[in-house]
């Protein structure tokens, strides 16, 4: 089980309450769980500072030689998301910084990203739990639509990306992408 979450990103008006605490409460759970219903369980949490683009995949290249063919891998990832203009989800590590519209490819944890680091594994059975915070409510993004029909469009741009994610992944997923804090 990896479990990463962030509250408190460098950018104030990012900063969360529960994704932190959610983060822990599922380690903890999944830890519970070793000679009840797996023989071992290995728990890798990362926190705050910790969950950068460097910091994920660090931690990926460590679980690359804990993960065998025949465990089953757990991701969760707790705090704040983006749907980009480009139709992807983007997960905020602890220090994105929002310039532009082109930030969010570049420092944000893209599907390509995640798809890399499961790759990385040895197991391809893997669940992935994504609790994440609509951040565009609390950054300035570029090209937001403006008509009528703008939430109608923005929940099935957000349905797609999620889609999207799965079929990238290749991988069973649940997803939340809350609006507001």
């Amino acid at each position: 089980v990896m479990a990463v979450g962030i509250n408190n990103y460098d950018e104030e008006k990012l900063h969360l309450k529960l994704a932190v605490p959610a983060t822990r409460l599922l380690a903890n759970i999944f830890s519970k769980q070793k000679k009840l219903l797996y023989k071992d369980i290995y728990t890798l949490t990362l926190l705050d500072k910790d969950v950068t683009k460097e910091g994920v995949s660090e931690a990926f290249k460590k679980l690359k030689e804990e993960v065998q063919s025949d465990d089953i891998f757990v991701l969760y990832i707790a705090g704040q998301a983006i749907v980009h203009t480009d139709g992807d989800f983007y997960f905020l590590p602890c220090d994105f910084s929002y310039r532009n519209d082109e930030s969010i490819k570049q420092n944000a944890i893209s599907k390509q990203d995640i798809t890399y680091f499961l790759s990385l594994l040895k197991t391809s059975k893997t669940l992935l739990l994504l609790d994440a915070f609509d951040a565009r409510d609390v950054l300035t993004v570029a090209n937001q639509d403006e008509d009528v029909n703008a939430p109608l469009h923005t929940q099935l741009k957000e349905k797609t990306a999620i889609e999207r994610f799965c079929h990238a992944t290749g991988r069973a997923t649940i997803a939340t992408l809350l609006k507001g804090m």
